[in-house]
């Protein structure tokens, strides 16, 4: 197809939709997710569309035998980039040339070392030999050997050895599938042999090149061989090429494995390819590379290395436990962990003490004492870290109820380092040491001196979904190379057991033999990048070859996926395609960068957006696992620390992003030497995990060069575009957005909005931005005798709570101080996050009870009425705001923002009398006790000028108790660094001071009503500095209040200068300052109830009068005044209590719901992963109906498909019109959709597009249905599509080349025209409109070619291509 371009005299007439252009055909293609009835689901009619199975690969199988067996060779196309010639420097491995044309010279590096060899008592030493001998003779050998046999540090040894001996060419490559092998086991070979690292032996991790022109034995990722071979497309710089591990079959063994098989059977048949493994069924292998022997293909030979343990191991299953309890069902299709299995292993290691008792008492002939340390250590193998907790739950539970002296220890990669260490470290005296692990104790880490090994026989394995795509961790029962490596912990140091939780029959029958390889389960995105650059056929062809080729049907998925991401053309070689696409260079970079394509993309849209270094931080920290630990003694504290370092963002991303500027700023001032702070403490202290953050460093620099070989670096030259402070935050959202596209999910108008109004009826009228609830008291309990228990508990993890209080039913009501920190935007207080996080981690809300008749008694003698349901405990006096009339005229007090600030009303006459009782010569304070929270001193302020002022203690710094934070109640400072010792007790020593305690605050809190923060001046959603000063400006003087209501002490008005007849209120929203919000549902009611009353005062009578009003009444009173009524009573002890009752909870009406918004994730339930910073995501805007967009980095589903989890989340700033304008711009087709008058845009069709042949959709799965809930206008289609037109320019390539040769110059103005644009886009203000659902559900081609608007050019190798306008009634 030859491809059609216009000549236009300038950019601007491409993007004029205005113009009636002549129409043409073309492949057509914010946010509303919605829940889709099964009928409207796409899986059924669609799934058959797409064929699978492995049918394909037979015809390239026998071609290849059949050139094998007559002697051809495959061929195989030789580099062609000089650009990717440039990137020998990343991934060459030491200075190695083709060895034909080594000459003698190249031999004297033998003479540098020494080779004797050096013995060892390692079983593979016996067959010295015969492995060289095998080596020798075959040009493939598989090699088989049990962990620990020295396969991988002596086998490359005897040849290397053998070569010197003989004076032989020789360059030995071993790839392991980690890093910390490759670099500890080089470390290991030159300990033994005397070298020095990076002479004779070396190693190359990612950058990290340890490699010189003598290095003959290297050791490196697969990566990084791969890397090599993709690009040469020979194996001739080496002798052998070891492949080790290979029973892992991860994709990038496998991949290797399929290119080393197709170089050796072509170009590199001298190569000796030698594969290594601990245990696999070897045959399998032995036949994948079999080699030609007349006119048949015989298998490689297999040499088994045999291991002798040296302790006699026991293995055991499930029925052997049936003295100890019931033994349950296994069910083949349902892989989970039985409570009776749980049950069973924790009474099995219970009965450890008395085995190990018995055993010592027989060998010994007396009773053990602390000091012989007779416990065995235990290793219990789970699946995951839930079922690991949940075991650690039932053993802490023995523990404490018994006295066991165990020592608990989970093992997972996301817990801190300090307690990975303590797995390594001996029990202390009579103790035992309990490992709970996942797979990760299998191979990764040895724990000497186990005895006993509990085995549940579960695994999880990452599966791609095949109709949706998603991935998700499945549960599924453990294969026995698993199993046996995992009974391998054991009989090291003494004699073992092995308990399988499994019948031997169903362990025998049921469980497999080996894994499935991840070439038929993972995602095929890298892979078939990578089998692009090889230019060796199509994706199709070339992993048609691979030892377990993937379903045709993922590969169609696989290509479809790299299309939408623009790493792939929609054509081949200018023909459509379904198995194939050009490589474009979006593409070219995902593939040499060691990255989700996502991320690559990311990065490259960064160069685009002018903020590529923050992108390429974001992409490397979002890639290494585990920069966060988890800490099982202090399971909020990980939660926290992310809060603290989003900065507001709501951000997974620039979270990564803060912590490192954060870090390399405390590096580059030497903070951490200078000061007593040390970077392991620093990271320990914000649970951050020091090793992965140094690997995200270096994968930062790796990405730098990587990138710059590419062409992909900042351009340092004048005029080139810096983002203004307060848009630079949504410009990386943006980023993020465009990078994650289709991951998207809403919150809107028909689908996960709070109704405030409700959620105040679920709290009983309490203000749900400062209020919880737990589920689960008796009605027949007094709740008020158990009090103190909830407040200790949520005290102790969530925060200071003002109010516990009950209504009767089984709900207990927690409400807290008021605490906004600036990490969270919105009205929400921050213990209220921390609450709903207790309930995500299963953090128990445990209350010792009485029986119903004792603790009825024990209210009684309290004085307690059980009758009155409607009490509080810990309530606050009430506060005569009550009575403020519906105008006042007031002096500013203190300002913190326009719905934060604080009044003295002309009322207030005495305050100059009272500030002189408090500072009168020879007054005399002291301090007798602790300060307690909500009570009211003396303080200083400024804390040295020796002036006392009336402080409200609000907080005392957990970490450092000398400190508290203070609210001046007078005037409405706030001093976070109080001093504990400068408070003062006020009275009763000095009699003409115990009124002031009695006095209500003199200055009131207010709040300007109906307006909140621009979204244009602060993309966070706080008020910005410039909205701060300005509104402290014109607050000058006297002003006049008109009051809309009272709630919880907080006055919300209109405020005017006096004799101005413009208000403030109007005056920010007209400077675009601010804008028009809804008051909130309690400020509303209690605006009604004082219009439909005369006096505050009447109101409160008539609610007395009116106990079902008695809700309405806390919205009105104050419940922030000064004093606390200590109502709190003892609660009983546990000793006293026969029973623990565990609550439901907490909860908040507020906890938010997004929907998908492709179609393969509508209807889906979606949850966050646990250690997202939006886990817990709550509506801090519920009276705002618009679409609030959430993008995810990663998608992963349960094994149902019912669920998803989403990880690496951004929440995009609450900007009307956002979300539409995300799919706009990074869909790679729209088709728009009209109002039924065509006067407007309703909504759009977002996806790959359709099919012009058959008019279906092309990717049905990823379509979105777009419903705009603001207005979106044909000035917009414009601005989106020269962002797209300017954002493909760096990114062009000609046919036949996949790199780009935009010039600097050239890429520069194009960050300028972005910049421009997207500018001019974002600052736009949209008006709402009604939301007009589609007429017929994701059917694309809906409009005749006379309706659309075609831009002039439609560049067929653009990513982005610009979308078509539709024509609207005038």
């Amino acid at each position: 197809m030859e491809r059609k371009k216009k000549v236009v005299p300038s950019v601007s007439d491409i993007f004029d939709l205005s113009k009636k252009m002549e129409p043409i055909t073309i492949r057509s293609g914010a946010v509303m997710g919605r829940q889709v009835p099964d009928d409207d689901l796409f899986l059924r009619p669609h799934t058959s569309r797409r064929p699978g199975g492995l049918d394909y690969v037979h015809k390239y199988v026998e071609e290849e035998e059949r050139l094998l067996l007559t002697g051809h060779k495959t061929a195989v196309p030789s580099l062609v980039h000089r650009e990717l010639c440039e990137m020998e420097d990343m991934t060459s491995i030491g200075s190695t040339p083709n060895l034909a044309d080594v000459d003698q010279d190249d031999l004297q590096v033998f003479d540098q070392f020494n080779f004797t060899p050096v013995k060892s008592n390692l079983p593979i030493e016996e067959l010295r030999m015969r492995i060289v001998q095998m080596v020798e003779t075959n040009q493939v050998l598989v090699v088989v050997g049990a962990t620990g046999c020295g396969k991988t540090t002596k086998l490359p040894q005897f040849i290397l050895d053998r070569h010197a001996q003989m004076r032989k060419k020789c360059n030995i490559i071993v790839t392991q599938p980690r890093k910390i092998a490759a670099i500890s086991v080089a470390n290991r070979v030159c300990a033994e042999r005397n070298w020095t690292l990076s002479t004779i032996v070396g190693y190359q991790v990612g950058l990290d090149n340890q490699t010189s022109p003598s290095t003959r034995l290297t050791y490196c990722t697969t990566g990084v061989l791969r890397e090599k071979l993709v690009r040469e497309r020979n194996m001739m710089a080496y002798t052998h090429v070891i492949i080790d591990e290979i029973h892992e079959r991860d994709l990038d063994t496998d991949f290797l494995m399929l290119i080393v098989r197709k170089l050796l059977r072509s170009n590199s048949r001298t190569v000796k390819v030698i594969l290594m493994s601990a245990t696999i069924e070897p045959s399998h292998f032995a036949k994948y590379f079999s080699l030609p022997l007349g006119d048949i293909l015989v298998p490689a030979p297999v040499l088994e290395i045999q291991q002798h343990t040296p302790f006699k191991v026991d293995e055991y299953f499930i029925e052997k436990l049936s003295p100890l309890g019931n033994i349950p069902r296994f069910e083949v299709e349902d892989p989970f962990i039985h409570e009776q299995t749980y049950d069973l292993a924790v009474k099995l290691i219970m009965h450890f003490d008395k085995m190990d008792k018995d055993a010592f008492e027989f060998e010994y002939n007396r009773k053990p004492t602390m000091q012989d340390n007779y416990k065995k250590d235990v290793l219990v193998f789970l699946p995951g870290i839930h079922e690991i907790e949940s075991m650690h739950e039932l053993l802490d539970k023995k523990k404490t109820e018994h006295g066991y002296l165990w020592h608990l220890l989970p093992l997972h990669s996301t817990i801190t380092r300090v307690q990975q260490s303590k797995v390594f470290i001996a029990a202390a005296e009579g103790y035992r040491k309990i490992i709970l692990s996942t797979n990760i104790a299998e191979s990764s880490i040895t724990v000497v001196d186990i005895v006993y090994v509990i085995d549940f026989c579960l695994t999880k394995h990452l599966v791609c979904d095949p109709l949706t795509n998603f991935t998700s961790l499945k549960l599924s029962w453990a294969a026995h190379s698993n199993c046996k490596q995992r009974a391998g912990r054991t009989g090291r140091t003494n004699p073992g057991r092995v308990y399988r939780m499994v019948p031997e029959s169903f362990y025998e029958t049921v469980l497999i033999y080996e894994a499935p390889p991840e070439m038929t389960r993972c995602p095929l995105t890298t892979t078939v990048l990578k089998a692009k650059q090889l230019k060796m056929g199509g994706p199709e062809a070339i992993l048609a070859y691979a030892l377990d080729p993937p379903d045709l049907g993922r590969l169609e998925s696989t290509i479809l996926i790299l299309k939408e991401a623009g790493a792939l053309l929609m054509t081949s070689e200018g023909n459509p395609s379904k198995y194939d696409g050009d490589l474009t260079f979006l593409g070219t970079v995902m593939s040499n960068l060691p990255l989700d394509i996502h991320l690559s993309k990311m990065i490259v849209l960064g160069n685009v957006f002018s903020i590529l270094d923050d992108c390429i931080v974001m992409a490397a920290w979002m890639t290494v696992r585990n920069v966060f630990c988890n800490d099982f003694h202090d399971r909020l504290g990980p939660y926290a620390s992310k809060i603290s370092f989003s900065g507001g963002s709501n951000s997974d991303c620039i979270v990564y992003l803060h912590v490192f500027r954060t870090f390399t700023e405390l590096e580059r001032t030497n903070y951490f030497k200078t000061s007593n702070d040390s970077a392991k403490a620093w990271c320990k202290r914000n649970f951050l995990n020091l090793k992965a953050m140094q690997e995200a460093k270096e994968l930062v620099e790796e990405l730098r060069k990587r990138l710059r070989n590419l062409g992909v670096y900042d351009v340092a030259a004048e005029g080139r575009p810096n983002w203004d402070s307060s848009l630079l935050p949504l410009v990386r959202k943006v980023v993020i957005a465009g990078a994650l596209y289709p991951n998207y999910f809403i919150r809107g108008a028909l689908g996960g909005q709070v109704d405030e109004s409700k959620a105040v009826k679920t709290l009983s009228g309490k203000d749900p931005f400062t209020t919880v609830y737990v589920q689960g008291l008796s009605p027949e309990q007094p709740g008020e005798l158990y009090a103190k228990v909830f407040k200790d508990i949520f005290e102790t993890y969530a925060g200071v709570v003002s109010n516990v209080s009950f209504d009767g039913s089984s709900k207990v009501y927690i409400e807290f101080k008021r605490e906004n920190i600036k990490d969270l935007p919105g009205r929400i207080s921050y213990p209220v996050y921390r609450s709903v996080k207790m309930r995500q981690l299963r953090i128990p809300i445990e209350i010792p009870i009485l029986n119903p008749t004792e603790a009825k008694e024990r209210a009684e003698k309290f004085g307690i009425d059980s009758s009155e349901r409607h009490l509080s405990l810990g309530k606050l006096e009430e506060n005569p705001l009550s009575n403020l009339p519906a105008e006042i005229e007031f002096i500013p007090s203190f300002i913190f923002d326009p719905n934060k600030f604080w009044i003295h009303t002309k009322t207030v006459k005495n305050l100059n009398i009272y500030q002189r009782q408090l500072n009168t010569p020879g007054n005399t304070f002291s301090l007798s006790h602790m300060p307690k929270i909500g009570d009211i001193y003396a303080a200083p302020y400024p804390q040295n000028s020796g002036t006392l002022y009336r402080a409200q203690l609000s907080y005392i710094n957990k970490d450092n108790r000398a400190y508290a934070t203070v609210l001046f109640i007078d005037y409405g400072n706030v001093d976070d660094s109080m001093p504990v010792k400068y408070l003062c007790e006020i009275g009763p020593e000095i009699e003409n001071l115990k009124s002031l305690i009695q006095v209500p605050p003199l200055a009131m809190e207010c709040s300007l009503m109906g307006i909140g923060p621009s979204p244009l001046t602060n993309k966070n959603g706080v008020w910005s500095k410039q909205a701060v000063t300005r509104f402290h400006n014109l607050m000058n003087g006297k002003m006049k209040g008109y009051v809309f209501s009272v709630v919880d002490g907080v006055v919300s008005l209109t405020v005017k200068p006096l004799g101005k007849d413009l208000s403030i209120n109007d005056l920010l929203i007209e400077e675009n300052i601010a804008i028009k919000i809804d008051e909130s549902y309690r400020s509303k009611l209690s605006n009604s109830l004082r219009m439909s009353s005369q006096t505050s005062r009447n109101m409160l009578q008539l609610t007395k009068e009116n106990p079902k009003e008695e809700p309405c009444r806390q919205i009105i009173v104050s419940d922030s005044n000064l004093r606390r009524v200590e109502n709190y009573v003892q609660p009983p002890s546990r000793n006293e209590c026969r029973s623990v009752l565990r609550l439901k909870g907490p909860s908040s009406p507020l906890e938010m719901n997004v929907y998908g918004s492709t179609r393969v994730s509508s209807g889906k339930e979606i949850s966050m992963e646990l250690d997202s910073v939006n886990s817990v995501l709550l509506d801090s805007n519920p009276e705002d109906p618009h679409e609030r967009l959430l993008v995810a980095g990663f998608v992963a589903s349960n094994a149902s498909g019912t669920r998803l989890k989403l990880g690496h989340t951004t929440l995009m700033p609450n900007i009307p019109g956002l979300s539409a304008l995300m799919c706009l711009l990074f869909a790679p087709s729209v088709e728009l959709r009209q109002s039924r008058d065509r006067r407007r845009y309703t909504g759009a069709l977002c996806g790959l597009g359709y099919d012009e042949q058959h008019k279906e959709a092309l990717f049905p799965e990823n379509d979105m249905e777009i419903i705009f809930d603001s207005v979106i206008t044909l000035d917009d289609m414009q601005l989106v599509n020269k962002i797209r037109y300017w954002m493909s320019q760096p990114l062009l390539t000609v046919p036949g080349d996949d790199m780009c040769d935009a010039t600097p110059a050239q890429v520069l103005k194009s960050q300028i025209k972005v910049h421009e644009h997207i500018t001019s886009l974002l600052n736009s203000f949209r008006h709402s409109q009604e939301v007009e659902p589609f007429s017929a559900s994701y059917q694309w081609h809906r409009f005749k070619e006379d309706d659309l608007l075609v831009p002039d050019v439609i560049e067929e190798r653009s990513p982005f291509r610009p979308h078509c306008g539709l024509l609207l009634s005038e």
